[in-house]
């Protein structure tokens, strides 16, 4: 999260599918791979305002392929990454689960959220 003059600038909040050819402990992974991800980043060339447009969450499938969804109530910048953070952990089942079907991993999962 990025503050500027003490609000909210940017902010990324990212579920992450820990791949690892072994049992390891989730800091110890070194294949990190995005599944679900909000984003604020009105500064960037291609970032986006949720402000103006609303929050929406990046779903990815795999290989970089992704979808948006953006049916979400409308939340303050500053009160933006606490609620997503609580969205991911909420659907974590869900995301994870869909994620591994998408990617034919069969249920081999440890999760890590970046914030």
């Amino acid at each position: 999260m990025k503050v500027e003059r003490g609000e909210v600038a940017a902010f990324v909040v990212e579920l992450e599918y820990g791949l690892d050819d072994e049992f390891y402990w989730p800091c110890e992974c070194d294949d990190w791979r995005p599944v679900a991800r909000f984003d604020h980043n009105p500064a960037a060339p291609d970032g986006n305002d949720i402000r103006e447009e609303g929050l929406h969450l990046d779903i990815y499938r795999g290989d970089d392929e992704y979808y948006s969804t953006d049916d979400f109530p409308f939340v303050t910048v500053e009160k933006a990454p606490r609620w997503c953070e609580e969205y991911l952990l909420d659907n974590l089942d869900f995301l994870l689960e869909r994620y591994e079907e998408f990617n034919d991993l069969g249920g081999r999962w440890s999760v890590t959220l970046r914030r």
